[in-house]
């Protein structure tokens, strides 16, 4: 040896992924960098009604990944159907007040409203134990 270090080329096939909890994927896998660390990527083609989609693993999560040709990976990956997990979009949190306005109760707004300008931000509503600068415990 001439004291080089030969780097392995980065793992690039279509594949058949068999993942932990018996899940089995078929698709082109690439090995990607992320977080740190080198892990795998599958693009799933579309099959039928369903579209193409990616997902990454890391390698804790492989139990094994057998390297077939593109048309074994289509044939399996047609015969699992496997789908992508659902997007779920949150609704963006809206003031208060502007819930309020749109669900047409501007009189809340006004008492919510009312209620902070009335609020002394003081730690006990007995005035009198108030001194200013501590609470009384």
């Amino acid at each position: 040896m001439d004291g080089e270090t030969k780097t392995p080329e980065s793992y690039a096939s279509w594949s058949i992924l068999e993942l932990m909890g018996k899940t089995v994927l078929a698709g082109y896998v690439t090995e990607v960098s992320m977080f740190g660390t080198t892990m795998l990527r599958i693009d799933v083609p579309a099959i039928g009604d369903i579209p193409a989609w990616s997902k990454v693993f890391g390698a804790a999560a492989i139990f094994a990944c057998t390297p077939v040709g593109e048309e074994e990976a289509m044939i399996v990956a047609r015969g699992r159907k496997a789908r992508p997990l659902p997007t779920y979009v949150l609704p963006v949190a809206k003031p208060m007040t502007m819930r309020l306005l749109e669900q047409g109760r501007p009189d809340r707004v006004q008492e919510l409203v009312d209620m902070e300008a009335a609020d002394d931000h003081t730690w006990d509503d007995d005035e009198e134990d108030w001194d200013g600068d501590e609470p009384n415990f």
